[in-house]
């Protein structure tokens, strides 16, 4: 599928498109990877932003493990939510990246202002 405005292909899977070559900007990046993210699972990405920070205070568990957990929280809650099926296992995948994006940006912004 061709996009008319800027002339780049586009590859439509259900209700999620994305670029196939060329640059992202981050409104652009943020309003593609909601897209594809089931509505009814959005909420679950501030609520792992929110477990990881608790889990980043913990002494005990190292930080390169955080997104691991944060993976199978998110792997877990979705399939509760959509049933074990190949369309769950990947939201809970976009979940948890969604998460982690999120926490990184907030900190790379907060970092900037300093």
């Amino acid at each position: 599928m061709q996009d008319k405005k800027q002339g780049k292909k586009v590859a439509t899977k259900s209700h999620c498109e994305y670029n196939i070559k060329g640059r992202l900007k981050i409104e652009e990046f943020i309003t593609q990877l909601t897209s594809c993210i089931n509505s009814e699972l959005l909420f679950i990405v501030p609520a792992l932003v929110v477990v990881g920070i608790f889990i980043k205070r913990l002494k005990f568990i190292p930080n390169k493990f955080i997104p691991l957990i944060l993976l199978a929280l998110g792997e877990i809650f979705s399939i509760l939510f959509l049933g074990f099926n190949v369309q769950s296992v990947v939201q809970g995948i976009l979940l948890s990246g969604a998460s982690v994006f999120s926490y990184e940006l907030y900190r790379q912004i907060k970092a900037k202002k300093e």
